[in-house]
């Protein structure tokens, strides 16, 4: 399964703005209060295919599916992506699965469902609302209007090392898709 991303977003301000802004002008919107926070079951970090494998599989698709992704597969994805997979106690900060530069972390997963846009709480494991609604054809090419999931990395692009580490993020939830 294919998921469409959004690379290039000149900070968070603009990104945001530019979602209330579609929001308002498209339709009514609901408050992200309306919204839950969804949980994620734990990522599921055994077995899978062989890393090289699924490099040999890799392929662009513009077919999406119209049904939910499983919170398993999305808790994986977004595990993979940008997750933690060693506490505080070891190190200072967050380990993620993706490096850092200087461990600065300046990258945010917006992930948008049917139901609206939430931001990834790694160290949570959650989806935290931001915006009620349905936004995935609003910032995804009109192919990816009902893709399961579209996923957003945000980060400012004045900040020192933000599109290297988008680059570090973006590879890691590509080869976990297998």
């Amino acid at each position: 399964m294919q998921i469409p991303v959004c690379l290039a977003v000149p900070s968070r301000r603009s990104f945001a703005l530019l979602a209330l802004a579609a929001l308002l002008w498209a339709m009514p919107t609901l408050s992200a209060q309306e919204l839950k926070p969804i949980q994620l079951p734990k990522p599921q970090i055994t077995g899978g295919m062989p890393l090289m494998q699924a490099l040999a599989l890799r392929q662009t698709t513009r077919a999406f599916q119209d049904k939910p992704l499983p919170q398993q597969t999305l808790s994986n994805l977004l595990w993979a992506a940008f997750g933690v997979n060693r506490s505080r106690e070891v190190k200072p900060g967050l380990g993620r699965t993706a490096p850092s530069a200087m461990n600065k972390q300046e990258v945010e997963l917006y992930v948008l469902l049917a139901d609206g846009v939430y931001v990834y709480e790694a160290e949570a494991n959650r989806l935290r609302p931001v915006e009620a609604g349905d936004m995935r054809g609003k910032i995804s090419p009109a192919a990816a209007a009902h893709a399961a999931v579209t996923i957003a990395y945000v980060a400012d692009a004045k900040l020192d090392f933000a599109q290297i580490d988008t680059g570090h993020d973006y590879g890691n939830r590509q080869s976990s898709q297998r």
